[in-house]
């Protein structure tokens, strides 16, 4: 008895769902289709060499460093630097907050890159600093120096790259 009460009709229903998921899988194959062609058209589309000189040749401007730039391109080291010193049964702290400049692009990406390397090995070098020497604008500016070869060194043995021409104090606190 509760069996014929049940007697549904679910075919109209059926046949009007399945039509919706057809519509469904087409937009959706039709995005994707257009999402593909965009990005193939964004990222250069196919390369057609087979020339294996050609290879060599790329792989060689890989490491090219890129066009030199009108302006400079700046780029903060993050983060600040706290150091703490003794000095005379005293204990001083030394903030620093730097950023470099370089006219190539390709430059400040391997410097942001590289951050943690250049963040220690940064570290490390104002830590090997006399706090009483950074107190005269000549050991400001020997420091300044020092911090300019150590990040040139970093990069060009990791990314192959020159082209800092200097790095600048945001910051230097002294107390």
């Amino acid at each position: 008895m509760a069996d014929e009460d049940l007697d549904l009709d679910l075919s109209e229903g059926d046949e009007e769902s399945g039509g919706k998921k057809k519509l469904i899988i087409i937009i959706v194959a039709a995005v994707i289709l257009i999402g593909g062609a965009a990005a193939f058209f964004l990222m250069g589309g196919e390369d057609t060499s087979t020339d294996p000189d050609a290879a060599e040749e790329s792989t060689e401007e890989a490491v090219d460093e890129g066009p030199i730039s009108e302006v400079p391109i700046f780029a903060e080291i993050q983060p600040s630097f706290v150091v703490a010193f003794t000095s005379k049964r005293k204990v001083r702290y030394l903030q620093v907050s730097l950023s470099v400049v370089s006219r190539k692009q390709k430059v400040i990406d391997a410097v942001n890159f590289h951050m943690p390397v250049i963040s220690n090995d940064v570290s490390l070098l104002i830590g090997m600093q006399k706090f009483s020497a950074l107190k005269t604008t000549k050991g400001k500016n020997a420091l300044r120096a020092a911090l300019l070869a150590e990040i040139q060194r970093v990069v060009k043995e990791n990314s192959e790259l020159e082209g800092i021409d200097n790095v600048y104090y945001t910051s230097f606190i002294m107390q």
